[in-house]
């Protein structure tokens, strides 16, 4: 029997990029391109019999201590970035969508994601009990692409198109991450008014 393929982390950590690059492989993916987040994941509680429909694919589960699916035969991928680009990057996304509680600051964010963190990844390797676990930076998937996707494939044992995924690096704008230059320009504002106080 196949095992299913959790990719899980925290919000931001890359997790879209690997369902797509995933996807590219022709591999199954739940939810829809190109954040593949599937909402049943947050109702694992009362419905969690459709996972099985994954095996040999991928399911996007974040932040998986808090919402823990069954004991079925996985794989786990878990992502994870630098503490203070992942807070950056999610104020980035919920100023846009105008989300953003003014009491959650930048340093408020990196704590929450380095406590966060390490509750998530304990969850990842639990998940992974009847299958392989793996530790994946977003900067190995960005920087280090054809090298990490190989190094997936290989301890999982899949057949990967890497060229086919390696596409998806250069094309992953959505509307979720913003322009890249407004992006640069607000993280600049952001680290010098972290730096002054």
């Amino acid at each position: 029997m196949k095992h299913i393929i959790y990719i899980t982390g925290l919000f931001r950590c890359g997790s879209s990029l690997l369902c797509q690059q995933f996807h590219a492989s022709n591999y199954k993916v739940a939810g829809n391109y190109p954040m593949f987040e599937d909402k049943r994941t947050l109702q694992l509680e009362n419905n969690h019999r459709w996972l099985l429909e994954y095996r040999g694919g991928a399911v996007k589960l974040l932040a998986p201590h808090t919402n823990f699916p069954p004991f079925y035969k996985a794989h786990v991928i878990y992502l994870s970035r630098n503490p203070t680009e992942q807070a950056l990057s999610m104020l980035k996304w919920l100023d846009e969508f105008h989300k953003r509680p003014k009491e959650f600051t930048l340093e408020k964010a990196i704590e929450s994601v380095n406590t966060q963190a390490t509750y998530a990844e304990h969850a990842s390797r639990l998940l992974a009990c009847k299958g392989k676990f793996m530790h994946v930076t977003y900067e190995q998937l960005k920087l280090e692409s054809w090298h990490t996707l190989e190094r997936i494939a290989k301890t999982l044992k899949l057949r990967f198109d890497i060229p086919a995924m390696i596409q998806v690096r250069r094309n992953t704008h959505t509307k979720c991450l913003g322009k890249f230059l407004e992006y640069e320009l607000k993280k600049e504002q952001l680290t010098s008014a972290t730096q002054r106080v």
